[in-house]
């Protein structure tokens, strides 16, 4: 049987990021899921390309590295394979998950399906989160770890919407014209290594230019949106094994598509 390992290598190295241009914001430097406890304190933010990352305190420095590199990666690629947000909307999220699988990230992802606002004029950062929110409370983790994971993702993107560079850069990344595609995610790290994010994807299509991807606010005559929601476990052993692929795509300029922020 074909190396899983040897594949991930294969289709990393295959990634092609396109040109990052985003030199204004260079960052400037299941096993135990059920008996998870966090620290609440001090939680991180960060925006990579199309993605909004918030991480719960208590992560380690190499996990918040591996988290921001697979995330970055997958991001690019993704998007620069799929850059029509109305035609490829499934395609650029399937692209998405499986770059995260060839870093480790083992995933239950649900795929892009129709999706209604239940109400009538509402936010796409509101529906976001309530994407979000389905995929925390799928996971196998204490109902105080859910709620802390909700929280900081809220926070994270209340501070967002007054982080200028941050902010633009997700602009940029995450939107046409008229259509535009993103993630949410919410990560933590259990007292014992184990690592997990909870995703909330969006795609949508208007017949208006959109100036604010998150913050607008819309009706349900004007907007046709697609959803997705995913829970993720990191397999640190298999990263370690396809760090050095990751690592050689993650140019300076390919990194410039990252922006951390504070909550």
């Amino acid at each position: 049987m074909f190396d899983k390992v040897e594949e991930s290598k294969i289709e990393i190295a295959n990634c092609d990021l396109g040109d990052c241009g985003h030199q204004e914001h260079v960052d400037n430097k299941r096993k135990s899921l059920g008996l998870m406890e966090v620290d609440e304190k001090n939680p991180g933010a960060l925006v990579a390309g199309d993605t909004v990352v918030s991480i719960v305190s208590g992560m380690s420095k190499e996990n918040k590295q591996i988290l921001k590199d697979s995330v970055l990666l997958a991001s690019l690629a993704a998007s620069k394979k799929y850059r029509d947000n109305n035609e490829n909307a499934v395609q650029w999220y399937e692209t998405f998950t499986k770059v995260l699988g060839y870093c480790g990230w083992f995933s239950q992802s649900k795929e892009l399906s129709d999706y209604r606002s239940s109400n009538t004029r509402f936010t796409m950062e509101q529906e976001a989160l309530k994407i979000l929110e389905s995929a925390i409370f799928a996971m196998t983790v204490p109902g105080p770890t859910s709620v802390l994971l909700l929280k900081v993702a809220k926070d994270t993107v209340k501070a967002l919407q007054s982080s200028d560079k941050p902010l633009r850069l997700f602009e940029n990344s995450s939107k046409t014209h008229k259509s535009a595609k993103f993630a949410i995610a919410s990560a933590a790290e259990s007292s014992d290594g184990e690592v997990v994010m909870a995703m909330g994807a969006v795609n949508f299509v208007t017949s208006q230019n959109i100036t604010n991807v998150l913050f607008w606010e819309w009706n349900n005559a004007s907007v046709r949106i697609k959803r997705a929601e995913n829970n993720l476990v990191l397999n640190p052993q298999h990263y370690a094994r396809v760090k050095g692929e990751v690592e050689a795509k993650l140019t300076a300029n390919a990194r410039s598509a990252l922006a951390e922020f504070e909550i």
